[in-house]
């Protein structure tokens, strides 16, 4: 009885964020498999993501300007993971609207997975973890009650940007290649994979074992990397590369149908050896299962390139994106 409860408790907590990407009394449009995919430009999302960061950055500023000194630590904190939290949500509703609008991947096959009752809890509690409690090792590592925001190299800031995303997915790489080729580690990825066609809240549906190492282990070796290599972050601009590896992580998982490279300052360069990764990329990899798979990386398709674990792409190939008709990820 009391199981039941707390599942109904979360299941209002969900639809009072409006965070469903599916609603099954909804109709969306349902597209072949040859019809033209929306583009969406890299300037849009680079746009989109820098306007809450500099936000959140200004509202930090202007405390100190009033207040005539620096958050403290723990006050620090709630501010900055509260705000990963609330940007992260409100980038899930964009999304969840981008698929009413636009449609899924492979709807033609399929439907999208929807959260059933009995995974309720544990999606909710992966949004709490994954997105209001993963700022804790960047900001324990790393935060300085001296410096502000506006101590960050912004000169170097996109170079900063582009090598922790791509050192993080070498980590993530080996890390969810393990998961799936070791049998006894299978057993901590197995739920993740429960979902074929997932949408952006199942990419929360996870065992304890699994979050604690994607979100402390693997961002935690990519900080120690950069260290090790003399590209020491300091907690802005590690706050900064979080947001852009968030935004991948949950427009990975959206299955919405659209032709939007993760946005990387170095995403041309990716692009020209193929190696850019785009939303179809990790949900081919959820069709495909728990066993022998492609597509391990998050940020990219670097690793799985020089690895040979790269896979085919079906409706966003060369003449099948709309160009022309570019899409707007919207602000608001």
């Amino acid at each position: 009885m009391k199981s039941h409860r707390l599942r109904s408790l979360c299941c209002w907590a969900i639809d009072l964020i409006d965070i469903r990407p599916v609603v099954s009394d909804q109709t969306m449009p349902i597209h072949p498999k040859k019809d033209k995919v929306a583009f969406i430009p890299q300037w849009k999302l680079h746009r989109w993501l820098l306007f809450y960061g500099c936000m959140v950055f200004t509202i930090h500023h202007l405390y100190v300007w009033w207040a005539g000194q620096n958050l403290s630590a723990m006050s620090a904190f709630a501010f900055y993971s509260i705000s990963h939290g609330l940007i992260s949500l409100h980038g899930l509703r964009i999304l969840c609207r981008l698929g009413d609008y636009l449609g899924y991947l492979e709807e033609w096959k399929r439907p999208r997975d929807t959260v059933p009752e009995k995974r309720v809890q544990k999606v909710l509690g992966g949004l709490l973890f994954m997105y209001f409690l993963r700022p804790i090792l960047p900001f324990t590592l790393s935060y300085r009650a001296d410096k502000l925001p506006l101590s960050i190299n912004w000169w170097c800031l996109p170079l900063v940007i582009s090598i922790y995303s791509i050192v993080l997915d070498f980590w993530f790489y080996w890390y969810h290649r393990l998961m799936h080729e070791v049998s006894f580690l299978r057993r901590y990825h197995r739920a993740h994979h429960d979902s074929k066609s997932p949408t952006s809240l199942l990419l929360v549906y996870f065992d304890a074992e699994e979050g604690f190492l994607n979100s402390v282990v693997i961002p935690l070796l990519a900080w120690q990397t950069l260290r090790t290599i003399g590209l020491p972050m300091d907690f802005y601009e590690w706050w900064v590369c979080n947001g852009y590896v968030a935004f991948a992580e949950f427009a990975g998982h959206g299955g919405v149908r659209f032709y939007a490279p993760a946005p990387l300052p170095c995403t041309a360069v990716l692009k020209y050896w193929n190696a850019e990764i785009i939303p179809e990329d990790h949900d081919i990899h959820h069709r495909l299962g728990e066993r022998e798979n492609f597509n391990y990386g998050k940020q990219t398709r670097l690793w799985d390139r020089i690895f040979g674990t790269c896979h085919d792409r079906i409706e966003c190939i060369d003449g099948n994106i709309d160009y022309e008709n570019p899409v707007t990820l919207p602000l608001f």
